[in-house]
């Protein structure tokens, strides 16, 4: 047996459309084309989605890696080749006196947005040229037990982020029937706002029987942006829609929506709960930062992700009756994944292996991180012309067995993993006949 294999291939995807090319950092095809005149939304529907198998071990999460996964994404979402340009792509109005505000989701400290990847994101704005003075990060949380501290943000840069764990007092009211929210000074003061929510699913039914808020991303961050809002229908997502698409403090100002998917949960009800190992990423965390310009788009990430998980888990999914009104009434983002395109970087290696199993060729390949399934495909040439012969749909299984004897021209394998944000493949490998 004369087996022959091609280098090893990367990948870059999009929904609906995948590409590939060789492996190397940035791991991402890039997001070209001038950005969308949208008040608020550089690039609507593009989304860069960071893996790193060593993001965490455990409940540890590393800074360095973080770092790497922020930068990575920046490129991606911008189209530029640099993190230092990325970030100043974002920073439309510059950076000189300008206020940076921070919100994160820190209700709950055992999963609350990890400040790994908040600072490396503000690394890159003090790059740019921000003052560590004029940045804030806050919730109507305390703050210290989520890792929000001079300590993990040293360098001069820790009196900003002592104090402000609450609210300010509110300038800005959101008249809904029922109920009068007013909005925090500390997003009424910024120039640059950062929505930093968490990979975390919500409560189910409230008390009159609706399933308003099953998640907590992008847009339900700001429930901890604004008082006087409660769990009403149908405020609430009226509520939600309205803080989001503000025209003067809120769209036009949130430059980035970075969702903190290093660790989370899918099967909580309410606020509370702790980290929970994922079927979806092989039993263990997801391992991974979400990055958007599109508030829409990035949370229909996130819920595909978590009612991806809730199948596998075999219990409900969980509906959305709030981020899919906002985009509707809205036009805040991106809702239709057709619509959108997805950079994303589930894993290396991803290569395949073959050899004999009794009378037929085992194929084997490296399970991918995030997929959903694979698909087995063979041609004649290392090139092209491949043809599908199966669609596997569970990411557990590794292996399949080709009984087709090759001809004296040899055939040639590929396996290729998807998700809903794109597909991934191997690299080719040949098998023939044997030959004396």
């Amino acid at each position: 047996m004369k087996p022959k294999g091609l280098s090893r291939r990367g990948f870059l995807s999009k929904a609906g459309m995948a590409t590939a090319g060789v492996l190397m950092r940035p791991p991402f095809s890039f997001a070209k084309g001038a950005p969308s005149p949208r008040l608020g939304n550089l690039h609507p529907g593009v989304v860069g989605i960071a893996y790193n198998p060593i993001a965490t071990s455990g409940t540890t999460v590393s800074l360095p890696v973080v770092r790497t996964m922020v930068d990575d994404a920046l490129m991606a979402i911008t189209g530029e080749t640099t993190p230092a340009s990325a970030m100043g792509h974002l920073l439309t109005e510059g950076t000189a006196g300008k206020n940076v505000a921070f919100k994160v989701n820190a209700i709950n400290s055992s999963v609350p947005t990890r400040w790994e990847m908040v600072r490396a994101i503000l690394e890159r704005m003090l790059d740019a040229g921000i003052s560590p003075a004029n940045v804030v990060i806050f919730d109507n949380n305390t703050l210290s037990s989520s890792g929000f501290s001079s300590t993990n943000f040293p360098n001069g840069a820790g009196q900003q982020f002592q104090g402000l764990q609450f609210l300010g007092t509110g300038s800005c009211s959101y008249p809904v029937p029922g109920t009068t929210c007013t909005l925090s000074d500390r997003i009424v003061n910024c120039d640059y706002l950062v929505n930093c929510p968490v990979l975390k699913d919500h409560w189910g039914l409230n008390t009159e029987g609706n399933s308003e808020f099953h998640f907590t991303l992008g847009m339900k961050n700001h429930y901890g942006s604004i008082s006087g809002l409660t769990h009403n229908w149908p405020a609430f997502r009226e509520m939600l829609g309205r803080i989001s698409a503000d025209p003067v403090h809120v769209r036009p100002k949130t430059v980035l929506v970075a969702l903190s998917s290093l660790l989370g949960y899918w099967g909580m009800n309410g606020p509370g709960g702790s980290i929970q190992s994922w079927l979806t990423f092989g039993g263990g965390n997801p391992k991974r930062v979400i990055l958007s310009t599109d508030p829409i788009s990035v949370d229909h990430v996130g819920i595909e992700m978590i009612n991806h998980e809730r199948l596998l888990q075999g219990v409900t999914q969980k509906t959305d009756n709030y981020v899919g009104y906002a985009a509707t009434t809205f036009g805040l983002g991106v809702y239709d994944f057709a619509a959108m395109t997805c950079h994303q970087w589930m894993g290396v290696p991803f290569t395949l292996s073959v050899a004999p199993q009794g009378p037929a060729w085992r194929l084997t390949w490296d399970g991918m991180n995030g997929a959903y399934g694979y698909r087995v495909y063979r041609s004649t040439t290392a090139y092209g012309g491949w043809s599908l012969l199966i669609d596997i749909p569970t990411a557990s299984t590794v292996t399949w067995d080709e009984t087709v004897a090759p001809p004296e021209s040899g055939h040639f394998y590929r396996v290729e993993a998807y998700n809903t944000f794109g597909t991934a493949e191997t690299n080719a490998v040949g098998i023939f006949p044997f030959t004396t």
